[in-house]
């Protein structure tokens, strides 16, 4: 591999650094596990991924890393405040980035990452959209990449319900879903054109009550606007940014897709969309996740990550897909990582004076969680696909190549 011989890092004794990363819990009651490792008796496949890749970067740098969480969006004024102070409180930070982007760029809280020559931000391990659309004026204050998981975890995604499919011939009448994906078929039309099917159809004898197209977290006019491949905002030539809405071309997208799509099958009660919430898992949506459980939709648009809630307790089988495209013309597909439940990469102004040690270490541990750095044990890339299939959140193999292409069109 070019790339893995290219930017393989050189080995060398910084000395016993502290190498100090801090999380903003952002009331996402975010599991360390996304980041680092728990180090204790319960310790998962990932989990010992992360504990491994730190434990030899450790080793390789002569350093020591640090994990410290502080309060519920606290990064913004913890970054203010040290800022003011000359406190050097951290290498990197990770907090939500619909609340730290704007600072970062606005008061100067944060390094811009294009200047730090030990990022390689070329290579296959960093996020390449995020760097494109998370840039404002040519500068990049934000980052994501293998170094964790929790952004391809927080990627909207659409799961379907195999037994439902099933029972309403749909196999027959509109073929593999997954093929759909792989041949760039999967489209908003296609998927509305089932939803509204499940409606219309007599489907008393499949099981007593009512049954539903689609459940969904909103935002879902916005995820589906998003997986067209348009932005609310667009950056010029300059870099700066601009409204996009000015464009008759993207406004009729939108107009096209609310009309004749989302409202179309909202209007007969197709799709139940739930409000967004921060702690999934919990007695916040007991009758969403049992109704989709329990085969009362056919189709949920959700966060990923979500899923492994109840897919536990669902007997029938499941497969997951992409959020689809706007048409079979285009040519990627558009998985919304909400600004609201991702926590990038940020490297703060206080630690200028070291930055490219920061830089240097920070590259490494992205690039040792894609490339192995030793014959035993799993990547933390590799771990990731591990978990998902014994977290039940994929459960064959053409749900993995599902959640690659997922991981591979995230849009910010």
């Amino acid at each position: 591999n070019n790339e893995a011989e290219l930017y393989r890092p050189v080995k060398e004794d910084l000395d016993n650094y502290t190498f100090r990363m801090v999380i903003d819990d952002a009331g996402l009651q975010v599991n360390q596990r996304w980041f680092t490792y728990i180090e204790d008796d319960g310790m998962d496949v990932l989990d010992q991924a992360f504990y491994d890749r730190n434990m030899f970067l450790q080793d390789y740098f002569n350093i020591n890393i640090e994990f410290k969480r502080i309060g519920t969006y606290q990064m913004v004024e913890t970054m203010r405040k040290s800022l003011m102070s000359h406190d050097d409180f951290a290498d990197i930070t990770f907090s939500v980035a619909g609340h730290v982007l704007k600072s970062a760029a606005t008061e100067g809280l944060a390094m811009d990452l294009n200047k730090l020559s030990p990022l390689n931000l070329d290579a296959s391990y960093w996020d390449q959209r995020i760097q494109q659309e998370y840039s404002i004026n040519n500068m990049l204050f934000t980052l994501e990449g293998d170094y964790n998981c929790y952004d391809d975890l927080s990627t909207y995604v659409v799961y379907f319900n195999n037994y439902l499919y099933e029972q309403f011939d749909y196999p027959d009448k509109y073929g593999s879903l997954y093929d759909h994906v792989r041949d760039g078929t999967w489209t908003q039309s296609l998927l509305m054109e089932m939803v509204k099917g499940v409606a219309e159809e007599d489907n008393s004898n499949i099981a007593p009550g009512k049954r539903w197209g689609m459940y969904a977290q909103d935002p879902l006019p916005y995820i589906y606007y998003l997986a067209t491949g348009n932005h609310g905002l667009v950056h010029e030539e300059d870099g700066s940014l601009s409204l996009v809405f000015d464009d008759r071309t993207v406004y009729n997208i939108t107009e096209t897709l609310l009309s004749d799509a989302i409202k179309a099958v909202a209007i007969n009660e197709d799709v139940v969309v739930i409000e967004s919430c921060v702690n999934a898992g919990t007695a916040t949506w007991p009758d969403f996740f049992e109704g989709f459980a329990t085969d009362k939709a056919m189709f949920y648009t959700g966060i990923m990550v979500d899923f492994q809630y109840f897919s536990k307790d669902m007997k029938s089988l499941y497969g997951m897909l992409p959020i689809p495209k706007y048409n079979s013309e285009q040519e990627e597909y558009y998985s919304w990582c909400s600004s609201q439940c991702h926590l990038p990469l940020v490297i703060p102004k206080t630690a200028y004076d070291h930055a490219e040690t920061t830089a240097k270490i920070t590259e490494a541990m992205a690039y040792f969680s894609k490339y192995p750095f030793n014959s035993k044990g799993m990547t933390v890339v590799e771990a990731e696909y591990e978990w998902l299939m014994l977290n039940s959140v994929c459960r064959t193999y053409d749900d993995l190549d599902m959640a690659k292409i997922v991981f591979a069109s995230k849009a910010y």
